[in-house]
C-alpha cells in the first residue's frame, strides 16, 4: 500500500516455499487474506491502488522466472497486488530445517550471490508497476563473521553496473540493500556506514545510486542501538536507504530466572543474543543456548522476530517495539521509499498464532497507528 509517498508491505519469508509453484500458490492463498483483515481493521481505503508485496525469491524460483516474468506478472495484476521490493538475503531453504549460519551463504565473495542478485534485479524490473521507477532489494551484510574478502567490493560495484544497465534499456531503478546483522561482517551502524564508503571510494556515482543499506530495526535493537539513532546517523552521512525492515526483538531482564528464554531455544534460526548488565557492558553470544549455559544477569536482547504489536507478558519477556515510535516512523517514511514488516518467525513461536495472515494485518495497523 502507498503511504505518504512510500509503500509499505510485508516480507513474504514468514511463509514456507523456496520454489516457484509455493512462491505463487503463498501469493494467490495468503494475499487476499491480509487484504481481508486490513479492510476490516479500517484499511480498505488505503488499498484502492493495489497492495504492494514484498517478494521472498529464493534462488531455484529466480532462475525460473528469470526471461519469463509475465505470468506471474498477470498473477499481481489479477489479484490487485504489485511488487517493489524483494528480500534476496536467503538464498535457499528458510523454513522447516535447520537454518542458522548457512541462511548467510553464498556470500558476497562467491559468484554465485552475485549472479543471484543480478538476476533478481532483472526479474524485478519487469514486475515493477509501469508508474513505479524503483526497486529495492535486501541482502546479507557482505558475509558470516569479521573477514573481509576484497572480491567483495568488487562484486558489488559488478552489480551496481548490472543494475546501471537495467536502468538504460527500462528505466527502472533497482537497489541492492545490505541487511546489518550481529555476528556479520556489518553489524552496527558504524560499520555500515565505513564499507558504504568503501563503496563509494570504488565508485561513488554507482555505490549511492544502486548500493545502500536497509535499516532493519530488530538487528539495531538487538545491538541496543536505537532505531532513530541508526536513521540518523545514516542520513547525516548520506548513505543511500532503498528499504526499511520494521520488526522487534525479544527482550528479557534476567535476575536469575532463565526459564522463560528457554522455548525459544529453537533449532531453525541463529538467535543471537546481546546481553548488558547494570555497567551498560554487552557480552555477546552466537546463539541463544550459548546465552542460557552461561546465564548472565542484565537486560537480554534475543534475535528472536516477535510480533510488532506484542508489549510484555507475565513471565516478563518484552519487545523492543516500544523503539519503533513515532519519531522514528515519522522519519522512516519521509526519507526512505519502502519499508515491510518482517516477522518471520511465526512459525517457530512457541505459542502458535492462530491466524497468521491476520497478525500480519495487525503489524499494518501497529505500523500506521504509530506514524499517526
Amino acid at each position: 500500500m502507498i503511504v505518504n509517498d512510500s509503500h509499505l508491505s510485508w516480507c513474504l519469508n514468514i511463509y514456507p516455499g523456496e520454489s516457484l509453484e509455493e512462491t505463487k500458490l503463498n501469493i494467490q492463498k495468503n494475499a487476499p487474506q491480509v487484504k481481508e483483515f486490513l479492510a476490516e481493521l479500517g484499511h480498505e481505503k488505503r488499498l484502492e491502488n493495489g497492495l504492494g508485496l514484498g517478494l521472498r525469491l529464493a534462488a531455484d524460483t529466480v532462475n525460473k522466472l528469470h526471461g519469463n516474468t509475465a505470468e506471474f506478472k498477470d498473477l499481481l495484476d489479477r489479484n490487485e497486488l504489485y511488487a517493489f521490493t524483494v528480500n534476496a538475503f536467503p538464498y535457499g531453504n528458510f523454513h522447516q530445517v535447520p537454518v542458522k549460519e548457512n541462511v548467510y551463504y553464498p556470500d558476497w565473495s562467491e559468484d554465485s550471490r552475485l549472479d543471484y542478485s543480478m538476476k533478481t534485479g532483472d526479474i524485478l524490473s519487469e514486475l515493477l508497476p509501469q508508474d513505479q521507477l524503483y526497486g529495492s532489494i535486501s541482502t546479507v551484510p557482505v558475509t558470516y563473521g569479521k573477514k573481509l574478502d576484497t572480491t567483495t567490493i568488487k562484486n558489488f560495484i559488478k552489480l551496481a553496473k548490472h543494475y546501471k544497465h537495467i536502468e538504460e534499456y527500462s528505466g527502472k531503478i533497482i537497489q541492492m540493500a545490505l541487511e546489518p546483522e550481529p555476528d556479520c561482517f556489518l553489524e552496527t551502524t558504524d560499520e555500515a556506514i565505513r564499507y558504504y564508503d568503501m563503496l563509494r571510494n570504488e565508485d561513488q556515482d554507482l555505490a549511492e545510486r544502486y548500493l545502500g543499506i536497509c535499516l532493519d530495526t530488530c538487528h539495531m535493537a538487538l545491538q541496543f542501538e536505537k532505531p532513530i539513532d541508526s536513521l540518523n546517523r545514516f542520513i547525516e552521512a548520506n548513505v543511500t536507504l532503498p528499504k526499511i525492515q520494521i520488526s522487534s526483538v525479544l527482550s528479557y531482564k534476567n535476575k536469575g530466572n532463565i526459564d522463560p528464554l528457554r522455548k525459544y531455544d529453537e533449532q531453525v534460526y541463529l538467535h543471537q543474543t546481546l546481553v548488558q548488565n547494570e555497567e551498560g557492558e554487552i557480552q555477546q553470544y552466537s546463539d541463544l543456548n550459548l546465552a542460557i549455559d552461561d546465564n548472565p544477569a542484565g537486560e537480554w536482547r534475543v534475535h528472536f522476530h516477535v510480533p510488532l504489536y506484542f508489549e510484555e507478558n507475565s513471565q516478563g519477556l518484552r519487545s523492543t517495539s516500544h523503539l519503533i515510535d513515532q519519531e522514528f516512523m515519522q522519519k522512516a517514511f519521509k526519507h526512505c521509499r519502502h519499508l515491510e514488516t518482517e516477522t518471520y518467525t511465526f512459525g517457530v513461536l512457541p505459542n502458535a498464532i492462530e491466524n497468521v495472515n491476520k497478525s500480519i494485518a495487525q503489524e499494518f495497523d501497529f505500523v500506521l497507528k504509530k506514524l499517526s
